[in-house]
This record gives structure tokens, C-alpha cells and sequence, in this order.
């Protein structure tokens, strides 16, 4: 999907699986464990505060390149939970809200 400001071409948003270490504070708005995707292998969580547009066509180029490497990719269910985690994040920066309301998020 094209994403006003970033040109005509699909985008994407990436953000972060980080794993939950006890003694810090941590989004809940997105609570990840193992066995909801074969990469994880500890409780972790979406990391919201520093997410990144990029044109679909470079990550695939990064990726091909060995820059980025592709893992198995999310299930529709841990998808969905993610896509609903923007919305409940209050560390998502708000320059995003607009960019969420375009992608129906």
C-alpha cells in the first residue's frame, strides 16, 4: 500500500520482536511467546517505539542480497495480533496515527 510521503510505491512497516527481561519495563501492548512464531525463543514483545517505513521492493532486495535474513513468516493470527498492537501502544509516536487511519489499522 502507498503511503502518503513515501512515494507511490507498496510500504511497509517493520517493528521489532524484543525479548522481555524482567527487570525492565516493557510495551504489553503486544506480548509474543515461544511458540507463536518458530523465531522466538523467549517471552518478548512488539517494540513499537521505533518503527520503520520502507519500500516492499527493498526489503525484498535486502533480503536477496543476504543484508536481512527472512524468516518464517507470521501466521494471520500473530499478524492480526501485531496490527491490533499499534492501535494499543502508547509508545508508538504519533506521526503514525494518520499513517495507521490510511492503512485502516
Amino acid at each position: 500500500m502507498a503511503i502518503e510521503g513515501y512515494g507511490a510505491a507498496p510500504q511497509v512497516i517493520l517493528v521489532s520482536f524484543t525479548s522481555i527481561k524482567p527487570e525492565l519495563p516493557y510495551d504489553s501492548a503486544c506480548v509474543v511467546r515461544p511458540g507463536d512464531h518458530p523465531f522466538l525463543v523467549r517471552d518478548s514483545y512488539i517494540y513499537y517505539r521505533v518503527p520503520r517505513i520502507y519500500p516492499a521492493a527493498e526489503v525484498e532486495q535486502r533480503v536477496k542480497e543476504g543484508v536481512w535474513i527472512a524468516h518464517q513468516a507470521c501466521s494471520a493470527a500473530l499478524l492480526q495480533k501485531i496490527r491490533n498492537g499499534f492501535r494499543l501502544s502508547d509508545r508508538l509516536p504519533r506521526t503514525y496515527d494518520e499513517i495507521l487511519n490510511v492503512l485502516g489499522l
